[in-house]
């Protein structure tokens, strides 16, 4: 009886469904981490801001969802170290929403701390 993994464990086949299900879990090359303020309690998830902007409007992938915001300025120190409050408006749930963002991100969102 053979034991041990196959030789090409690190490096499986292409469309196969474990080459597939380890592309979904790589993060976009500009991720960070950023927190969704919702329910009461901060939601820490990769997040991604898309660089192309024909409006005001922001699209930024926060894990799995995505959200379109019209940002409306830092409010101040975020929960994490090295993070800021970002005040924004979600175009598509009419609402407004906190953003915990690293400092370094701030300007993908057209802000200036």
């Amino acid at each position: 009886m053979a034991r041990g993994a196959p030789s090409n464990w690190r490096r499986p086949g292409a469309g196969s469904w474990l080459a597939n299900w380890l592309e979904k879990r790589q993060l976009h090359p500009q991720a960070f981490t950023a927190g969704l303020y919702d329910n009461g309690r901060w939601r820490f998830k990769p997040s991604a801001v898309d660089p192309y902007r024909p409006t005001d409007v922001v699209t930024m992938q926060h894990g799995d969802r995505t959200l379109r915001l019209r940002p409306e300025g830092v409010t101040g120190a975020g929960p994490r170290e090295g993070h800021v409050v970002v005040a924004a408006r979600d175009v598509d749930a009419e609402q407004h929403v906190q953003l915990s963002v690293p400092l370094g991100e701030v300007g993908n969102f057209g802000l200036d701390v």
